[in-house]
């Protein structure tokens, strides 16, 4: 009886705080719409509609024809607001930290790390950012090939040799995971093993937040936990190796100048000296360039050499927008005129849906995919927190040579105090997930285009086969190579215009696309850019190969894939 009282009353406390919301927000003009159940709202249509890869054709554009080009709906728990059209995505896109934040659901929070970059916002994420676009920059990029293409090489031995058949997503989300940690990251742990762990997570980034054990989201919050181990213990290791001065702050600009290494070390981080007839200081660290940059104009402007000057034009735009310019990009190094020009990328699609609320957080049960992401997160960060231990000990005490690799860097800014230990593993834990699952789609998209339009694939064919002439037996690409891959080979028509052979092709998405979203850019464009354009020319060099089932279906759960996988048949060329 007391049972039957209790949940009554519960059900009355939420129906009045649902009645009093609908009250209050029904005082000010909202978007039309159907907000649903009660914290349920639309979620389930929302989910079916995902799954079954139809999220626009069932869900949002009989909602856009019914109630126009703003409604409100709830989802996930959040009262969200979804919007359509150019427009409408400029005026948010770039109001990115004025007026409103990107917001993730809770589960995606919770297991992908409340301090990683996604739930950064101002001054925090643009450390972050900036120490992640330094890794993936072009000179970043062209040291990464040589790596690449070893990692590439080494998967295709393994896992392709002898094969008549493979999973082409399953083959390539496992090369694009090893090759996010060894090229990346520089992080020696068990690939394949901590590939299964990963995957646990991902189960339960978009699940219901549901932490039941047996649940996705259980499974990965407990594999969660096992990686954040592993790379805590990594960051420690390599902070202790920095601070003992047995390895280096890689990857940074200075690192490998042999000018201002010794000075820094003799003087400190500010040190004076006379570079080209003028007196000048010289600062390192982030907080030392952010206070001269964020004082252009007021205590400092741009300066350049004498000669520089004179032959560009004292009134030139070097000369009045330098620093400014290279300000609003977030891509200074130095007040000397010593910049790091990290490339600028495409920005990746953020959702806008706000936190769960309390009472759906609170709901983990046993079974659910978001409690078997629980627990699969816990495991990741056993295995993070084990790595940045390793690594932090081994920069602390100079034991790892000078790299340019992402956890290295982002290590050294741990032993600076500019993020924290925790932002290390969440950080590894969200590029991960964020580069190697949506890289290996593209790759497998591509392929199935490919295969549907033979006459582009005897084109790119004759393309690879021409700069796989050129190298040695065993040779690796190189970034030469690369970039021969995204120019025309021979004279192209195009709508009545000629585009000259050896001419770059710029394909330049308005900024206001959900490719571009403001100063939420996504950093890793190129890298995965360079990835599909290694593997491919391995493939089609190396290999015949054919669809299985050209017509596979693609479904959502919650990122897009191949309902089969897309197994391919492959032989291997006569000539190889």
């Amino acid at each position: 009886m007391a049972a039957y009282i209790t949940f009554f009353a519960i059900f009355f406390i939420i129906l009045f705080i649902y009645k009093h919301f609908r009250k209050r927000t029904n005082k000010v003009r909202l978007p039309y719409g159907d907000m649903g159940l009660p914290w349920i709202g639309e979620t389930v249509e929302f989910y079916k509609a995902q799954r079954m890869n139809q999220l626009y054709e069932d869900f949002f554009q009989p909602r856009f024809k019914k109630y126009g080009n703003v409604f409100k709906t709830k989802l996930m728990g959040s009262p969200t607001v979804v919007v359509n059209g150019t427009a409408a995505n400029k005026f948010f896109m770039s109001n990115e930290f004025k007026l409103v934040v990107s917001s993730w659901p809770t589960s995606s929070v919770e297991l992908m790390g409340k301090n990683s970059i996604m739930e950064k916002q101002g001054d925090s994420h643009r450390c972050l950012r900036g120490i992640i676009t330094s890794t993936v920059n072009i000179s970043g990029l062209e040291a990464m090939v040589p790596r690449m293409c070893n990692s590439i090489q080494n998967h295709m031995e393994k896992n392709w040799q002898n094969q008549e058949e493979i999973s082409l997503y399953r083959s390539t989300k496992m090369l694009t995971f090893t090759i996010v940690l060894e090229c990346l990251f520089g992080i020696g742990i068990e690939t394949e093993k901590m590939f299964g762990v990963f995957e646990r997570v991902l189960e339960g980034v978009l699940s219901p937040p549901i932490n039941f054990p047996g649940t996705k989201f259980s499974r990965a919050k407990k594999a969660r936990s096992e990686i954040e181990m592993v790379l805590i213990g990594e960051v420690r290791r390599k902070r202790e190796a920095m601070e003992n001065g047995r390895d280096e702050e890689d990857g940074m600009l200075f690192s490998k100048l042999e000018f201002f290494q010794p000075r820094f070390k003799k003087y400190g981080n500010v040190f004076k000296t006379k570079v080209m007839g003028s007196p000048t200081v010289v600062v390192n660290g982030t907080a030392a360039n952010k206070f001269f940059m964020s004082n252009e104009f007021k205590l400092v402007v741009s300066s350049w050499p004498t000669s520089s000057v004179e032959l560009m034009g004292k009134n030139s735009i070097m000369e009045i927008l330098t620093v400014a310019f290279v300000a609003s990009l977030h891509r200074l190094s130095t007040i000397l005129g010593l910049r790091l020009w990290s490339q600028e990328c495409a920005t990746q699609f953020r959702n806008t849906w706000r936190r769960t609320g309390k009472i759906v957080k609170r709901s983990v049960f046993i079974g659910t995919k978001v409690s078997r992401a629980k627990k699969a997160r816990a495991e990741i960060e056993k295995v993070l927190n084990g790595e940045v231990r390793r690594k932090r000990e081994e920069l602390e005490g100079g034991k790892d040579e000078e790299d340019n690799m992402l956890f290295s860097k982002l290590v050294a800014a741990f032993i600076r105090g500019e993020i924290t230990e925790e932002e290390v593993v969440d950080n590894v834990v969200l590029l991960v997930f964020a580069a190697h699952d949506t890289t290996s789609y593209a790759i497998t998209m591509t392929f199935k285009m490919l295969a549907n339009h033979p006459d582009c694939y005897s084109r790119l064919l004759k393309e690879h086969e021409e700069i796989a002439s050129s190298k040695r037996s065993g040779e690796a690409l190189t970034f030469d190579d690369v970039k021969k891959m995204e120019k025309a080979t021979t004279d192209i028509q195009f709508e009545g215009i000629t585009i000259p052979k050896d001419w770059k092709i710029q394909s330049r998405l308005p900024l206001y696309t959900i490719w571009y979203g403001g100063p939420r850019l996504c950093a890793g464009y190129q890298l995965a850019k360079l990835n599909i354009l290694v593997l491919v020319h391995y493939v089609v060099t190396r290999y015949n190969w054919s669809l299985v089932y050209p017509d596979e279906p693609i479904l959502m759960d919650p990122l897009p894939f191949p309902s089969k996988g897309m197994p391919i048949k492959i032989s291997p060329k006569s000539d190889n």
